[in-house]
């Protein structure tokens, strides 16, 4: 069965009426036209928009999405463990910048300075697990 989606000037629409921006740089190759402002999506187009949305969740630029789709012998498997890699990798930086936010927030708070060695143990500190 089609599907039909239409968004405020023929823009695409997810299926629960929010906007998505990935959809419009994508979907239009996919889609057959219909009437003005309206595009036809049948149920193998709307699983492959799915699974665009959800690499791009997860960051992968369109690039490298579109190479996912390309080659059916890629190893998505690999991908998505390097891009879990990278992740977690971005979310111990993020913890350590916390940390040094934290910092920050009691020598604004307290007016008392950071020692040079104290400073570098927070910027440095392992994030806890």
């Amino acid at each position: 069965m089609d599907e039909l989606f239409r968004g405020a000037g023929g823009g695409l629409r997810r299926g629960d009426g929010a906007h998505a921006a990935p959809l419009r740089q994508v979907g239009a190759a996919l889609a057959q036209r219909a009437q003005p402002g309206y595009r036809l999506y049948d149920e193998a187009d709307l699983v492959r928009l799915q699974q665009i949305l959800f690499y791009r969740e997860l960051g992968f630029p369109l690039d490298e999405i579109a190479e996912i789709f390309k080659d059916p012998q890629a190893n998505v498997l690999d991908q998505l463990r390097a891009r879990q890699e990278q992740l977690e990798a971005e979310i111990a930086r993020l913890r350590r910048l916390s940390e040094v936010a934290r910092g920050a927030i009691e020598v604004q708070r307290t007016g008392v300075s950071l020692t040079p060695g104290s400073a570098s143990r927070c910027s440095a500190r392992s994030p806890p697990t």
